[in-house]
Protein backbone atom coordinates (compact mmCIF):
# COMPACT_ATOMS: atom_id res chain seq x y z
CA UNK A 1 0.00 0.00 0.00
CA UNK A 2 1.29 3.44 -0.94
CA UNK A 3 1.90 5.47 2.26
CA UNK A 4 0.93 8.73 0.50
CA UNK A 5 -2.58 7.63 -0.41
CA UNK A 6 -5.17 6.41 2.02
CA UNK A 7 -7.64 3.82 0.96
CA UNK A 8 -11.01 5.36 0.07
CA UNK A 9 -14.36 3.70 0.16
CA UNK A 10 -16.19 3.53 -3.15
CA UNK A 11 -18.90 6.15 -3.57
CA UNK A 12 -22.24 5.34 -5.09
CA UNK A 13 -23.81 7.65 -7.63
CA UNK A 14 -27.47 8.70 -7.19
CA UNK A 15 -30.02 6.92 -9.31
CA UNK A 16 -30.74 8.75 -12.54
CA UNK A 17 -33.85 9.07 -14.66
CA UNK A 18 -33.85 8.19 -18.35
CA UNK A 19 -32.98 11.80 -19.27
CA UNK A 20 -29.87 11.69 -17.07
CA UNK A 21 -31.19 13.99 -14.32
CA UNK A 22 -31.11 12.84 -10.69
CA UNK A 23 -34.46 11.42 -9.61
CA UNK A 24 -35.05 14.12 -7.00
CA UNK A 25 -34.51 17.03 -9.43
CA UNK A 26 -38.23 17.37 -10.18
CA UNK A 27 -39.52 17.51 -6.59
CA UNK A 28 -38.93 19.95 -3.73
CA UNK A 29 -36.20 18.67 -1.43
CA UNK A 30 -38.10 19.94 1.64
CA UNK A 31 -41.76 19.06 1.05
CA UNK A 32 -41.72 16.78 -2.01
CA UNK A 33 -44.01 18.98 -4.13
CA UNK A 34 -43.68 18.80 -7.91
CA UNK A 35 -41.50 21.60 -9.29
CA UNK A 36 -42.25 23.85 -12.24
CA UNK A 37 -39.58 25.46 -14.42
CA UNK A 38 -39.95 28.75 -12.50
CA UNK A 39 -39.30 26.98 -9.19
CA UNK A 40 -35.98 25.65 -10.47
CA UNK A 41 -35.04 28.89 -12.24
CA UNK A 42 -35.58 31.18 -9.23
CA UNK A 43 -33.73 28.75 -6.96
CA UNK A 44 -30.78 28.78 -9.36
CA UNK A 45 -30.90 32.58 -9.63
CA UNK A 46 -31.10 33.28 -5.88
CA UNK A 47 -29.24 30.36 -4.32
CA UNK A 48 -26.88 28.53 -6.70
CA UNK A 49 -26.51 28.11 -10.45
CA UNK A 50 -24.92 24.71 -9.82
CA UNK A 51 -27.85 23.30 -7.81
CA UNK A 52 -28.99 19.77 -8.54
CA UNK A 53 -31.85 19.70 -6.02
CA UNK A 54 -34.32 22.51 -5.49
CA UNK A 55 -36.96 24.03 -3.20
CA UNK A 56 -40.47 24.98 -4.32
CA UNK A 57 -41.41 28.66 -4.15
CA UNK A 58 -43.21 28.23 -0.81
CA UNK A 59 -40.27 26.46 0.86
CA UNK A 60 -37.77 28.90 -0.66
CA UNK A 61 -39.80 31.81 0.66
CA UNK A 62 -39.87 30.22 4.09
CA UNK A 63 -36.10 29.64 4.01
CA UNK A 64 -35.43 33.24 2.96
CA UNK A 65 -38.01 34.59 5.43
CA UNK A 66 -39.98 36.56 2.87
CA UNK A 67 -42.89 34.35 1.84
CA UNK A 68 -44.16 33.54 -1.64
CA UNK A 69 -45.15 37.04 -2.84
CA UNK A 70 -41.71 38.67 -3.17
CA UNK A 71 -40.33 35.61 -4.95
CA UNK A 72 -43.18 35.69 -7.49
CA UNK A 73 -42.45 39.40 -8.03
CA UNK A 74 -38.78 38.56 -8.72
CA UNK A 75 -39.81 35.87 -11.21
CA UNK A 76 -42.09 38.35 -12.98
CA UNK A 77 -39.29 40.96 -13.02
CA UNK A 78 -36.69 38.57 -14.51
CA UNK A 79 -39.17 37.27 -17.09
CA UNK A 80 -40.24 40.76 -18.21
CA UNK A 81 -36.67 42.11 -18.31
CA UNK A 82 -35.60 39.37 -20.72
CA UNK A 83 -32.01 39.58 -19.47
CA UNK A 84 -31.89 36.33 -17.51
CA UNK A 85 -31.59 33.18 -19.61
CA UNK A 86 -33.13 31.10 -16.82
CA UNK A 87 -36.54 32.70 -17.39
CA UNK A 88 -36.85 32.50 -21.18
Amino acid sequence: MNPYFREMEPQTMPEKQENGAPQNASVCKACGAALAADDKAIYMKLISRNASSFLCIDCLGAQLGCGRGPIEERIRYYRESGNCTLFR
